[in-house]
């Protein structure tokens, strides 16, 4: 009995052991978010992509200034003559957002979006949407 209670002690100081390391290996080179450290223009606007004023070639040369961006992983949705197309892209690992992708029409930006899972906290968020200047 003695030597179940040791066995199952080790395995899980070694469990908490690996998920404290995994843990810290994941935060060593973490990036911030990349939807918030844009500085180029206020709100709705992001690294100079504005929905309403930008056009394709645009974004892909917003995109390609971008440092948190794979640029090998940037795609474009079929397109189709006067329909909605998407351009989409992925960021790098090292950043915690996942997808990006805007919307244009009449090759104009009809909308952002930014896909982000755990990167993001509404306090900072709020603080840069609602900044009083």
């Amino acid at each position: 009995m003695k030597e179940y209670f040791k066995v199952t002690a080790a395995l899980m100081l070694f469990t908490l052991g690996a998920i404290g390391f995994l843990t810290f290996v994941r935060n060593f080179d973490k990036q911030p978010s990349l939807v918030l450290t844009s500085t180029e223009c206020a709100s709705p606007c992001w690294y100079g992509i504005t929905p309403g004023q930008s056009t394709s070639s645009q974004v892909y040369s917003a995109l390609d200034r971008i440092e948190g961006v794979d640029k090998d992983r940037i795609f474009e949705s079929d397109t189709v003559v006067g329909k909605p197309f998407r351009i989409t892209w992925y960021f790098k690992q090292t950043v915690e957002d996942g997808m990006g992708s805007v919307r244009i029409q009449n090759d104009l930006v009809t909308a952002i979006s930014i896909t982000t899972v755990n990167s993001l906290k509404m306090a900072d968020l709020f603080n840069k949407l609602f900044r009083v200047t």
